[in-house]
């Protein structure tokens, strides 16, 4: 999502160290970052218990870095904008996480997220039933891409017990999960196959989300971008 929808090229990763997919994020930055065109010129780690990201700010900000892209959870990634602000700091920004909270902070406008479910802003009648349990189940939570993620494993799931016949039971499941060829779930997943006894291999593709002017937007639409 970010070499579609940004020019720049310098890009630089900042990540958690508290999990293992905060390395993660890393490794695959410096696998396919110059495939996307770009050039990796800055990696970063800090803590999420860190009250401030100024030093890791100046540090990206000196390597020339001008799209910064993020791993943390998100109570740092709210505080990471604005600390990169205030250092005279405002590169373009991505993420692995986002939720309507990011509309508070101004540097993150034109910021992406890049989903392998829909994107939790888009309004339709996929996504009608989604929006209804949100507002009558969770009327004060910020809607974000987690949620998104959480309600297309229901709806797998949902299906896959639906076509059991007899006791549902852990291999039951699993039966009907392996009889899933390109399933999406009406829409709101990327196409997913399952293989029995073999792992998963997703396609290369994302729903966009973007931080707008205001409001989340989903600029393709149910549309999934792929490569």
């Amino acid at each position: 999502a970010l070499a579609e929808t940004f020019q720049e090229r310098n890009l630089g990763v900042l990540v958690c160290v508290e999990s293992d997919i905060c390395p993660f994020t890393l490794d695959v930055a410096k696998k396919y970052a110059a495939s996307l065109g770009f050039k990796l010129v800055y990696s970063g780690q800090a803590s999420i218990a860190s009250p401030d990201f100024s030093a890791q700010c100046l540090s990206a900000k000196s390597a020339g870095v001008d799209v910064l892209l993020i791993q943390m959870e998100l109570n740092s990634m709210r505080r990471i904008g604005s600390q990169c602000g205030r250092q005279g700091f405002k590169p373009k920004y991505g993420s692995f996480q986002q939720d309507v909270t990011f509309l508070q902070v101004p540097e993150y406008e034109g910021m992406p997220l890049g989903n392998q479910t829909f994107s939790y802003s888009h309004e339709g009648p996929e996504t009608a039933e989604f929006h209804k349990a949100l507002r009558q189940y969770a009327p004060n939570a910020s809607n974000g891409g987690y949620f998104a993620n959480a309600w297309a494993a229901a709806k797998f799931f949902e299906k896959a017990v639906s076509q059991i016949e007899g006791p549902v039971t852990s291999a039951a499941i699993l039966d009907q999960l392996w009889t899933f060829k390109n399933e999406t779930a009406g829409g709101l997943t990327i196409p997913m196959t399952y293989t029995r006894d073999k792992p998963t291999v997703p396609p290369f593709c994302v729903y966009v989300t973007t931080v707008g002017k205001g409001k989340i937007d989903a600029p393709l639409g149910l549309k999934p971008l792929c490569r």
